[in-house]
């Protein structure tokens, strides 16, 4: 007599796992836990704010940039999972000075950034398991700034109006990282699809807010001997970043339901 047999959990790594799946698609199986290593690399949009143009003379502009980040994480029962790690990726600002030509200047902090979030699968497209779907995302990074510190100084000559004799323009300029760390929060919605027993691929898209300032600019600006004015241009990470992730499960656990153990070893008893 056969007996039955309750549900199996097995952790699987490598040829072992990839021979269990093709089994477990006829047999039926369930995936409980998944943990895996995930690279991404995205284009990052930061908007930063000036408080005072000096009539015109200065603007800022939101810049696009660059950035990969490279994490560990973890998936429950393919629901919902943890992701933690590092990311390579500056918060940017713009300061243009609408000269003739114009003069832009680009500046950015030290670049680094750790990163944790959580995911929630919210639609599946999958028929079998949750192997493709949609998938909401939320987070946050420690910036870790270092307080460094880049100035510049620039001298022109303007005319006004039909004066003959031109003013004396003097723009100072300071930029800072902040000295303590700052933060983001982020909230995101990513495709991934299920390559293979292995491998995923997801697009990304998610919205950053700002905590606290990271990069810092301070403007003195003068014509002729008339008093000084100041402005200051801040950039805290609030913008948008699109992207491709690339998933590779190093190991997995499965929970198995079987009719009866000569299920597993591929045999049935023999009537008598």
């Amino acid at each position: 007599m056969s007996s039955a047999q309750s549900l199996y959990d097995y952790y699987l790594p490598g040829k072992e796992r990839r021979n269990f799946e093709k089994w477990g698609f006829k047999n039926g199986y369930r995936v409980t836990e998944r943990w895996y290593l995930s690279g991404e690399g995205f284009l990052r949009t930061d908007n930063s704010r000036l408080d005072n143009s000096f009539n015109g003379l200065l603007s800022s502009r939101p810049v696009t940039r660059t950035g990969w980040s490279a994490l560990i994480g973890f998936t429950d029962r393919d629901q919902w999972g943890l992701e933690w790690g590092y990311a390579r990726s500056p918060i940017n600002s713009s300061l243009t000075i609408n000269s003739r030509p114009e003069y832009t200047l680009r500046l950015q902090n030290e670049k680094n950034g750790f990163v944790f979030r959580s995911r929630y699968m919210i639609l599946s497209t999958s028929r079998k398991e949750r192997r493709s779907g949609f998938w909401l995302t939320a987070g946050a990074w420690l910036i870790p700034n270092a307080g460094s510190v880049r100035s510049f100084t620039l001298e022109g000559l303007g005319y006004r109006g039909f004066r003959q004799t031109p003013d004396t323009l003097l723009l100072i300029s300071r930029t800072s990282t902040n000295r303590e760390p700052s933060g983001l929060l982020e909230l995101g919605l990513e495709y991934n699809v299920r390559l293979s027993g292995r491998w995923d691929v997801g697009l990304v898209a998610r919205r950053n807010w700002g905590l606290g300032n990271s990069l810092k600019t301070d403007f003195t600006y003068r014509v002729n001997t008339q008093p000084y004015q100041i402005a200051s241009l801040r950039a805290n990470g609030d913008g948008m970043s699109f992207g491709l992730a690339v998933r590779y499960t190093y190991t997995a656990r499965y929970k198995v339901k079987t009719r009866s153990l000569y299920d597993l070893q591929g045999k049935m008893p023999r009537k008598k």
